[in-house]
């Protein structure tokens, strides 16, 4: 009966740590009452890596690189999607996708350490994360001789291999910003033309390839975030996808940076998206 009682006055006094589904610790009764695991998305292993764009954490996490877009690998329906849009054959576009993916592979070993930096949105519709992804090399405080063609990066005195970016600064994706994760749309986009420039990777033996569309159905929920806006952004996507469209990146209209072959368009209107048409 004692141990009834005790045991019920413990769940009375940490009720409030149970309701709010939060830590709780009361210095008093010295109760700490941890809820779900917690990961520090800064120091955690990669255990495979997916396809070029996908990569599995140690606690079985799935993290979706943002702000890229690699040709797909294998001949599922988005391939045959992009190859019905593209008028490439599934075969070519397999093949790019395999040479990314492998090429991510070389970057990125099961075991190695990450840090993980998210942007607006932490998970996409799948309960993938969404992140940019750097990839742990040495430190703190050491010296790295890094590939020209590799987007180094520093944390805390720490050198990583910027992973989103080294993989379209070396000619093995293009930039794909979805709003509201834009964060370095215009640094991808840079990248991107330089990377064509020099026919980096794909770019030395597959000129064909051409952009990925935007997800014009994330474009129209975000729409529907702002009432006052959302009537002139709802008809700039739908004008988007009428002409297959891109996102274009740059702050203002006049610094709208397009990909060759596509001119800087939009709606003069309040709330509309700025995008690229084809010529």
């Amino acid at each position: 009966m004692k141990n009834f009682f005790i045991l019920t006055s413990l769940f009375i006094f940490c009720a409030p740590a149970f309701s709010q589904g939060a830590l709780y610790t009361d210095s008093e009764l010295k109760v700490s009452i941890p809820f779900g695991p917690k990961y520090d998305y800064s120091n955690i292993k990669v255990t495979r890596v997916i396809d070029g764009q996908t990569v599995q954490l140690e606690n079985g996490e799935r993290v979706r690189l943002i702000g890229i877009s690699i040709p797909e690998s294998k001949p599922d329906a988005k391939a045959q999607r992009d190859s019905e849009r593209t008028g490439q054959d599934l075969a070519t576009i397999t093949k790019m996708g395999k040479e990314a993916t492998e090429f991510v592979k070389g970057l990125i070993k099961p075991g190695q350490e990450v840090r993980l930096e998210f942007d607006v949105q932490e998970k996409d519709k799948y309960g993938r994360l969404l992140a940019y992804v750097y990839v742990f090399v040495c430190g703190p405080y050491c010296d790295y001789d890094m590939p020209m063609e590799y987007q180094q990066s520093e944390y805390e005195n720490k050198i990583y291999i910027d992973l989103n970016a080294t993989i379209i600064k070396s000619g093995y994706a293009q930039p794909m910003t979805v709003p509201p994760n834009v964060k370095y749309a215009d640094v991808f986009q840079k990248l991107y033309d330089e990377a064509r420039e020099s026919k980096r990777g794909l770019w030395a033996g597959h000129e064909g390839w051409t952009p990925d569309l935007p997800d014009y159905e994330a474009l129209s929920q975000a729409c529907r975030q702002n009432k006052v806006t959302s009537g002139c952004c709802l008809s700039s996507v739908s004008r988007m996808r009428d002409v297959k469209a891109l996102l274009a990146s740059g702050d203002t209209f006049a610094q709208a940076n397009c990909p060759q072959g596509y001119q800087p368009d939009t709606l003069k209107c309040l709330g509309s998206y700025r995008w690229c048409s084809p010529l």
